[in-house]
């Protein structure tokens, strides 16, 4: 059994380590299908932290021409709960280089 969080305390609780993960992130291609799960990402960077596994999952945007944050997930790893269930048996990639820009409107 997965205990993937949805609430919104865990996501503030956690929200802190998003620069964390986007700089130096591990990342995977994300196969939703091989979870038969709700997640609707390519690609979900990661990083474990506080006894909990903490996704980024980002698509690629057709309109803007570039990859866009779509969901923010936290698996907490307990004893019966590896914390892997969305990166485990999922392609490992390696992300050498990440631009972060500011837009001005």
């Amino acid at each position: 059994n997965s205990v993937l969080i949805y609430n919104n305390k865990a996501r503030f609780v956690f929200f802190y380590l998003i620069p964390r993960i986007i700089e130096s992130p591990q990342a995977v291609i994300y196969d939703s299908s091989k979870l038969k799960s709700r997640v609707d990402s390519e690609i979900l960077f990661y990083d474990e932290c506080n006894k909990a596994y903490v996704h980024i999952g980002i698509t690629y945007d057709e309109n803007l021409s570039y990859y866009v944050p779509r969901t923010f997930l936290i698996e907490k790893i307990t004893e019966k709960n590896d914390g892997l269930k969305y990166i485990k048996n999922q392609q490992n990639i390696s992300v050498r280089k990440i631009s972060k820009s500011l837009i001005n409107n």
